[in-house]
């Protein structure tokens, strides 16, 4: 049996990013760390983002910028490739695909050439804005689809895709594509319902961003009672990889420890007055409180009393 070749049979360029960002430059070091990618065309409306892509990968590794091309024509970028990820901020997602479609339907190419050329495969790299987004490439022969890394990007890293999983999104044709770009990239795709895209970017951004919050709220409840601020974060960074860790051991509802997993009324108490001067602290302690009780009563480590009551403690005002 004839092994199939990962690479899609077109002499064109395999890859085009549009958009020249840290999502976009992620994006170029990884797949440009795979053999089976020879090189990337990229194209920005900003040579000074091109410029930083180029400078960041260098840096990378030395000769690596060489192989990418630089396309200042989006037409001629998405033309020229199989796969185009579109990696621009999220307010110029739509203008960009209108303008695009209308610059591709007045364009001078033969006619010939348009029947034999195959359409590529757009991939959307946000997470949360509906493919519909695309629809006006769609009429022209494209293919919509959705490629996003679950994955914190603040800033350039250019090992953060290594091994991480993608919400992929779209179909028959366009997951294809989806999968065999996080196979060059050596990663995991997650594929997720057709319109779910919303529920699941604003989930992960309530676990990202609110990790970070909690992570801050705990900073400034430690602050004033441990001497090292450095060690304090070492030590809450180790007490977070250890709570991630068991959760991915045993899932949350089994991982799930304090004085609310257990039922402990007088410690509920006490958190909440030593919790009292923190900004938004103690509010936060009484939200996520109430989905502790749940995943504590789904363990079986308090009853629907203890439920109730502690609720009821953490919903009052008085005597906090």
């Amino acid at each position: 049996m004839r092994r199939r070749s990962s690479r899609p049979p077109s002499s064109r360029s395999q890859v085009s990013i549009l958009g020249c960002g840290a999502v976009g430059t992620e994006f170029a070091a990884a797949l440009l760390s795979s053999p089976a990618v020879p090189g990337l065309t990229v194209w920005s409306r900003s040579p000074r983002s091109v410029a930083a892509l180029r400078a960041t990968l260098r840096s990378f590794r030395r000769g690596l910028e060489r192989r990418i091309r630089v396309e200042r024509d989006a037409v001629r970028a998405v033309r020229e490739s199989d796969v185009v990820l579109l990696c621009v901020a999220d307010r110029a997602v739509a203008p960009l695909v209108r303008e695009l479609a209308l610059e591709l339907r007045s364009s001078a190419e033969p006619a010939a050439d348009r029947a034999r050329r195959r359409r590529p495969v757009v991939l959307l790299a946000n997470g949360y804005l509906s493919l519909r987004v695309l629809a006006p490439l769609e009429p022209l022969g494209f293919t919509p689809g959705r490629l996003h890394p679950l994955v914190p990007v603040p800033r350039v890293n250019l090992r953060r895709f290594q091994r991480k999983p993608f919400a992929v999104e779209g179909g028959p044709r366009a997951l294809r594509a989806a999968r065999l770009v996080l196979r060059w990239m050596e990663c995991d795709a997650l594929p997720i319902r057709s319109g779910s895209a919303p529920r699941y970017h604003a989930a992960a951004a309530l676990l990202g961003g609110g990790l970070s919050a909690l992570f801050r709220l705990a900073e400034q409840g430690m602050a004033s009672g441990v001497r090292s601020r450095s060690g304090m974060r070492r030590a809450l960074q180790t007490f977070v990889a250890d709570v991630a860790r068991e959760i991915g051991r045993a899932g949350p509802i089994e991982a799930l420890s304090g004085p609310l997993a257990r039922g402990s009324e007088e410690l509920v108490r006490g958190h909440l007055r030593a919790l009292g001067r923190i900004p938004h602290a103690r509010e936060a302690y009484r939200v996520l409180g109430q989905v502790m009780l749940e995943l504590a009563l789904a363990r079986g480590s308090i009853d629907e009393a203890a439920r109730r009551r502690l609720a009821r403690l953490l919903r009052a005002r008085r005597g906090r």
